[in-house]
């Protein structure tokens, strides 16, 4: 068995609870706009972030917009970290009015730094309750 990493996951490869029906790829719309297009907005909330692959990273955000997060995670020295281009879910632990609430969001690792990495928020696949929860999230930030 030589060294599989940087091969994609076939969809028999990804965990169950990590699968989802949406496409990863954002549509042709949404492709037009600048990835810079939302505001970062600074917030630390619990998140993590599970690698289609099978890597699994927990931490905190440090900045969060409606298509982007940088996450800051402790990786132990000689800890891989994620490469960039690699697929997986993203995971927002926070409270909202109803208490406590969590979204998963698919994601593309943007860039990866000592030990924080930036994602690609794919929000397009998100169900309009999960957007309208970002979006109150968002918009309760400063």
């Amino acid at each position: 068995g030589g060294d599989r990493s940087g091969q994609v996951a076939s969809a028999r490869q990804i965990p169950r609870r990590l699968r989802y029906s949406w496409p990863l790829a954002h549509p042709a719309s949404e492709s037009m706009v600048d990835r810079r297009h939302y505001s970062r907005k600074t917030a630390k909330l619990l998140c993590a972030l599970d690698l289609y692959a099978g890597a699994s990273f927990g931490g905190y955000t440090s900045n969060l917009s409606f298509d982007g997060a940088m996450m800051e995670s402790s990786l132990g020295p000689g800890m891989p970290g994620p490469k960039v281009g690699e697929l997986g879910v993203f995971t927002l632990n926070f409270r909202n009015s109803k208490g406590s609430a969590s979204l998963k969001m698919p994601c593309r690792v943007a860039h990866v730094m000592a030990s924080s990495f930036g994602l690609q928020l794919m929000s397009g696949g998100l169900n309009k309750l999960q957007r309208e929860q970002l979006t109150e999230l968002l918009d309760g930030l400063k």
